[in-house]
Order: structure tokens, then sequence, then C-alpha cells
């Protein structure tokens, strides 16, 4: 994948360089993270990729459920990096429960570790050096690979240290002003507290078998991921105030609009009206 986009790398590796952002999306090179990776780092030239975690079902009949980590480039454009055929597969586990991450993906980590050392040789030799920026996934994915805590339990923020009450059969996390935010030393201090004692120390579990790799250390190289955090939670409470505030005419005639909404015929879904309850 490297030798077929070397070119488009290099083209959008000099717009980073320069910070030439033409991009609308406001890309990861472009930010505060990266840019202090690019003046902190002595080994260049060098590509920088971040982990995606998921799991998915194999079917309905039975349990099995296939969890992938692969990685993206960063160097790549947008447009290019999004594709499926640019998205690197690195490992795969295959079961009827979570995957036990230290077992899974102990031989794989060690893997990129010597690729990080050694380097990549592409076009005549030239090597560049790999960097890993973070890691990005849904809340069961990132409880597993940063050995945390789940999303309803106490101390379940990657970032901060609400810890939450139980009000009504139901965790739930107040607004705080000024939250406790977690620190590169509170997080691996507190990762090998838990570590060592097997404890839950405020959310961690121990240390997270990612914190080998990452060259943005945590909790600064977690990702949120936008798509379930936003779109999945807020977006959804927001679309139901504003619908339930309109007159029954009215939330008709949208889900009118949205059950006969046309596509491109590569589009192979429709949209579901407000009131079939999906929201």
């Amino acid at each position: 994948m490297l030798e077929r986009h070397f070119v488009d790398i290099a083209k959008y590796r000099e717009k980073i360089l320069h910070q030439q952002n033409d991009e609308i999306n406001n890309d990861i090179p472009f930010q505060k993270v990266y840019r202090s990776l690019l003046t902190s780092t002595i080994r260049q030239p060098f590509i920088s990729a971040i982990f995606h975690l998921d799991g998915v079902p194999l079917g309905k009949s039975n349990k099995l459920t296939l969890w992938v980590l692969s990685c993206s480039i960063l160097e790549l454009p947008p447009s290019l990096r999004n594709r499926h055929s640019n998205m690197i597969v690195l490992s795969m586990w295959v079961g009827v429960r979570q995957p036990i991450i230290k077992l899974w993906l102990r031989e794989c980590v060690q893997n990129l570790k010597t690729l990080k050392s050694s380097g990549l040789s592409i076009r005549d030799g030239q090597k560049w050096f790999l960097y890993f920026v973070g890691i990005i996934g849904d809340c069961p994915a990132l409880k597993l690979a940063l050995n945390h805590i789940g999303n309803n339990g106490y101390y379940c923020c990657w970032f901060c240290k609400i810890e939450g009450i139980h009000i009504g059969k139901k965790r739930q996390y107040p607004f705080e002003k000024t939250p406790t935010m977690r620190s590169i030393n509170s997080y691996i201090n507190e990762s090998k507290e838990a570590e060592v004692n097997g404890t839950n120390v405020n959310g961690h579990l121990g240390i997270s078998f990612f914190n080998e790799i990452l060259d943005v250390p945590l909790p600064h190289g977690i990702l949120m991921d936008y798509m379930h955090i936003t779109l999945l939670r807020h977006t959804r409470c927001v679309v139901l105030q504003i619908y339930q505030s309109f007159s029954p005419k009215i939330r008709i005639e949208i889900d009118n609009k949205l059950r006969f909404q046309k596509f491109p015929h590569t589009f192979n879904r429709k949209l579901r009206p407000i009131n079939a309850g999906h929201i």
C-alpha cells in the first residue's frame, strides 16, 4: 500500500510540513498533538498511523464475534485514507467471548515494535520510520484496549476522574464545573498500581497493552469516536426534542420526506422516519 501511494504520501506530507491545509475537515496532521510529534521526533522522515479496534457479530444464529485491529496512515489524504483498500489489517480474533487482549495481540505488538525500531524501506532503499499517534474505537473496544472500566461504571471517563452516582437503577454523571483531569503521569501511575494490586484504581484495571507502542502517551493518544459519542447520543436526544416540539401535521411531513428521500443507485440504504422508533 505504501509503494502504491508513495507519490500521494510524499505530496500530502509536504503540505503537512508547511501547514497547507486544503481540506475542510480539520485533518489530524494539522492539529496540536500531531504538530507536537512532528517537532519533537528526531527520526525523519516518518509516517504515522492510528489504530482502530472494533468487533462485529458474525451471524444471528451463533454467538461468534469477529474483532479486528487495523490502522490507517495519516500521511495519506483523507479521500484515500478512508478507503477500505488502504486500511491495514493487523490482526483478527474470532470467538464467542471478548478477546483477551494480551493473549491476542502479544505477537502483533512485538512485531510492530520491531518494525518501529528498524524502519520501513520504501523505494530505492529510502528508510522511513513509523509512529503510532493514537487509538480509536467505540466504548466496548476502548474498554478492552485501555484495560479500563466500562462506560457504565464508576470513574469510567478516560479523560477525567468523575466518579458518577447510582440513581434510579442507572449510573449517572452530574456536570462538574472543574473536573479533575487525568494527566499523563497519573494515568500511567494508576495503571501500574491497578496492575500490581489487581484492583480498580480510579477506573484503571491495569496497564494498557497499547502503552508499549503508542508514541503519544495516554490519555492524549485516545481518540473520540464521533459517530458513537455525538451522532448516536447527543444528536439523537436533540433530534427527538425538536421533533416532539412540532405539531402532528409537521411531524408527518418530516417523516414522509425522510421516507421518500432519493439517493444515488450505489447507495443501498433508505432513511427511516423518526416515528419508526429507531432514534
